[in-house]
């Protein structure tokens, strides 16, 4: 990961509340840390419809998988106002979704590796 892109995402973290933040992340530790362990810096190899989901405060179904895997995810509508307003997201309302899904991936690296500690938070 680029050192510019890893400052941003530090900095919308505390900005956003590492805590919050980590309640979200839609994978256990233990998924994540094999994720990276495997050599996925990127965490891509978990599905996006799940990070999508965490990302608008939204309840992952197996629906959601579905659009993705067949493309119609255009269908639901991806309403990142109506999550606006909801912790931690009403701290960065204008933070897109990729962004969201940026920090909450940094988060999960965090706390798989053992560096998001309370003194962090």
């Amino acid at each position: 990961m680029d050192m510019e892109h890893e400052t941003r995402m530090e900095a919308l973290a505390a900005a956003l509340g590492f805590d919050a933040l980590a309640k979200l992340v839609p994978f256990p530790v233990e998924r994540i840390r094999a994720a990276l362990e495997a050599g996925d810096e990127h965490l891509n190899t978990l599905p996006l419809a799940r990070w999508d989901c965490a990302a608008l405060n939204r309840p992952f179904n197996f629906r959601d998988e579905q659009f993705y895997r067949f493309g119609d995810w255009p269908e639901i509508p991806l309403r990142l106002s109506a999550s606006d307003k909801s912790l931690p997201w009403h701290k960065r309302p204008s933070s897109s979704l990729s962004d969201r899904v940026c920090v909450l991936k940094y988060v999960a690296r965090r706390l798989a590796l053992g560096t998001l500690s309370g003194d962090a938070r």
